[in-house]
């Protein structure tokens, strides 16, 4: 992971985190007890709670957490010298890389099956953790604002652009429905999905 210990207490909530993800691999959210992680993390269990409040504030920090080394990877900034389209496709495939990569898209399994019959609690967390990514969204506002896109609403745009990704490279692989596409097919995702958007939204 992206973080880098510093202080007794980080290193604890780091080992409760490698703990809860390894956990949770094992037995399910629903199948592993506060206990439990207090007991693999090396913690007391009030030191759990004292940095996680509950098993769905530690099953979003994971994904967050994934979310967080993915952007790190990746610094695109828009770049008027340079054409649209091979720093559109860089963005969305950061996008396909990280919802292909495996202990990302098992972490998300685990993560539908829990919140599916709790939106609530879902909501709650999810307000409390940076759960989106704006730099595709930032690139989209600079290339309207240089000219180069047509753009009313680009969270809108962005939004339907990861919609078009997820809906080829994690939804159907949550529900069990289709395999991780292929390194070829994941680029011809990207290739379409960016064709897409600027045959709709390019100027000129």
């Amino acid at each position: 992971m992206a973080e880098k210990p510093t202080t007794l207490s980080e290193q604890k909530r780091l080992a409760i985190l490698e703990a809860a993800r390894d956990a949770f691999r094992e037995k399910g959210v629903q199948g592993t007890s506060m206990d439990a992680l207090a007991g693999r993390a090396g913690v007391s269990k009030r030191t759990v709670y004292n940095h996680f409040p509950s098993k769905e504030a530690l099953v979003l920090q994971l994904l967050a957490q994934y979310q967080e080394t993915a952007r790190q990877r990746l610094h695109v900034k828009y770049n008027a010298g340079k054409p649209l389209e091979p720093q559109l496709l860089t963005l969305v495939g950061s996008e396909i890389e990280l919802a292909c990569d495996p202990d990302y898209l098992e972490l998300a399994r685990l993560a539908a099956g829990h919140f599916f019959y709790r939106p609530e609690a879902l909501r709650q967390r999810a307000g409390e953790l940076n759960l989106t990514d704006n730099s595709l969204v930032r690139w989209l506002e600079e290339a309207a604002s240089d000219g180069q896109l047509s753009l009313d609403d680009p969270g809108f745009v962005a939004d339907l652009l990861r919609h078009l990704v997820q809906g080829a490279c994690l939804w159907p692989q949550l529900m069990g429905l289709a395999a991780v596409p292929s390194s070829d097919e994941q680029r011809r995702i990207a290739d379409e999905a960016v064709a897409m958007v600027l045959a709709r939204f390019r100027i000129g």
